[in-house]
């Protein structure tokens, strides 16, 4: 076995989304190998979870820059 710390960082969405309930957030945790970040996307209609690398974060920034 291997232990580990992780950073994390959690937000309401409520301040960013008016379709957002009080309890609503968004958290990310970065992996241990730093290579990306866990999304977890909490609603009171159901979480969803997201795992993501940076450069996929980074072309998703691109293409939703696009949409602007």
């Amino acid at each position: 076995m291997h232990s580990y710390t992780r950073n994390a960082i959690i937000g309401s969405s409520a301040k960013y989304c008016y379709l957002a309930d009080k309890e609503d957030y968004i958290e990310a945790t970065q992996w241990a190998n730093g290579e990306g970040v866990d999304i977890q996307i909490g609603r009171r209609c159901g979480d969803e979870k997201i795992s993501i690398t940076y450069g996929e974060f980074e072309l998703m920034k691109q293409l939703i820059g696009g949409l602007e």
